[in-house]
């Protein structure tokens, strides 16, 4: 929707856009829970997890994917963004259909930073989840890139008397390394 505005200095245009989105509601007794619009994500608030009541908002945000980090399902903003709550809430999408889905995660939008955080990838039946500690832009990305070994201590082929401890430099873009 285009829009124009004019005053004794002249006109300004400007464009709005409208964005669906979907209001829910929180209380700390009974908890709560919010959907995108599209139904493919979701925030549960549990019982106690909430500090107070509150009106809970889900829309379709606009954000870039990574490089190595493309997006699969979102981005979503959950508002009040930033709010906190007392115990993780669970944010949940529903799983696409695609090939190698142990790829796809939940990642947070770090916007002081402009880059994606990963939260977890948790699978339930149809859904990939993790649980959360406030509101934020969330989406589900794929993480198709393995982390990479780029130093190690000693080095390859050193000659060492006793071995005492290994040094080992990751550099992983992603979903990170895990104990396996």
């Amino acid at each position: 929707m285009r829009r124009e505005l004019s005053d004794h200095l002249g006109k300004l245009e400007f464009q709005i856009r409208l964005t669906p989105s979907r209001l829910g509601r929180v209380d700390p007794r009974t908890g709560g829970s919010v959907e995108t619009p599209d139904g493919r994500a979701a925030i549960r608030v549990s019982a106690g997890a909430a500090y107070a009541p509150a009106r809970l908002l889900a829309a379709a945000e606009t954000l870039p994917g990574a490089p190595n980090l493309p997006l699969v399902r979102g981005p979503y903003a959950f508002h009040p963004l930033g709010l906190a709550f007392d115990r993780p809430v669970r944010i949940s999408f529903r799983s696409p259909s695609v090939e190698r889905p142990e790829q796809l995660g939940v990642y947070r939008w770090e916007a002081p930073k402009r880059r994606w955080v990963f939260e977890d990838d948790e699978r339930e039946t149809g859904r990939i989840e993790a649980d959360v500690r406030f509101l934020a832009p969330f989406a589900l990305l794929r993480d198709a890139v393995a982390p990479r070994v780029t130093g190690t201590s000693p080095t390859a082929h050193a000659r060492v008397p006793r071995l005492q401890r290994i040094l080992v430099t990751i550099e992983d873009a992603g979903s990170g390394v895990d104990a396996q």
